[in-house]
């Protein structure tokens, strides 16, 4: 009986890993787009210019105004006496009063 002989196959040539390629491209679009962040930073810093006030000649002076007929009310008169009796009060309130802190409540819960 003739020896067998066993057909030769050829392996198929490795397949080339894309994954360099694709670290070096993610690499390159990270230093670019931190360039692009650092030129625009620094555009920022320098557009900063100081304010210069408005020269201005002549100041307006202030109109004097006169005071309306309701103003002039005893009723009007009395409720801004009011408004600072009252504004005296609320400045002289105290809230750190010990007798105005709330009461404890004891709810039986039943636990």
């Amino acid at each position: 009986m003739p020896p067998v002989q066993t057909p030769i196959v050829q392996a198929p040539p490795p397949e080339k890993s894309s994954l360099p390629i694709i670290i070096a491209v993610i690499v390159t679009a990270v230093v670019i787009s931190g360039l692009f962040y650092a030129i625009s930073q620094k555009k920022q810093e320098e557009i900063v210019v100081a304010p210069t006030p408005t020269p201005v000649l002549m100041p307006t002076p202030t109109p004097v105004r006169q005071p309306s007929a309701l103003a002039a009310a005893p009723e009007f008169i009395q409720f801004k006496a009011a408004v600072a009796t009252l504004s005296a009060a609320i400045a002289g309130y105290s809230s750190q009063d010990p007798s105005l802190t709330p009461p404890t409540l004891v709810l039986p819960l039943g636990f």
